[in-house]
């Protein structure tokens, strides 16, 4: 029972640090979706970390650390297609153009993100080739619409 409620409350915490985590001492703004959305990819690059660090064995895998990763991403797929309103722009945003000028596909972009976070985090994690499988499907979202919504800034 004690190691029940341990383990609940570790992915509880796992959560709740990849949520929180923002890689910047300043904290988002919420009326700014520009700052929003940059926090939400912060956390969602955070997850992602970690995702493959457990992949490439640097830290040890971990099934609840493992679903805390598919969840995080999830709450940010949910999220993330409504910071990207008509003139949020900036110099310090890496959004393209395309967004606003290919509504239609950014939106199924989100939509199949959405769908294939929500399934992964769905599914069994009881072993490293089983979150492999489903953390590769969800990661190949982040590739293509990075392609085609993201311009590369150093």
């Amino acid at each position: 029972m004690l190691r029940t409620t341990l383990a609940a409350g570790a992915i509880a915490l796992a959560t709740a640090g990849l949520a929180l985590a923002s890689g910047s001492d300043k904290p988002a703004d919420p009326t700014d979706p520009i700052s929003l959305r940059q926090h939400l990819m912060a956390n969602l690059g955070k997850a992602t970390g970690i995702g493959g660090r457990m992949l490439k064995g640097e830290i040890d895998y971990n099934p609840q650390a493992a679903r805390a990763v598919l969840l995080t991403m999830s709450s940010v797929a949910l999220g993330i297609g409504r910071m990207f309103p008509e003139g949020s722009t900036s110099p310090d945003s890496e959004a393209r153009d395309t967004i606003w000028t290919d509504r239609a596909g950014f939106r199924a972009a989100v939509a199949k993100f959405i769908a294939d976070t929500e399934a992964a985090a769905a599914q069994p994690m009881g072993s490293i080739d089983e979150f492999r499988a489903q953390f590769g499907a969800v990661t190949a979202n982040c590739k293509a619409c990075h392609e085609a919504y993201r311009i590369k800034k150093n």
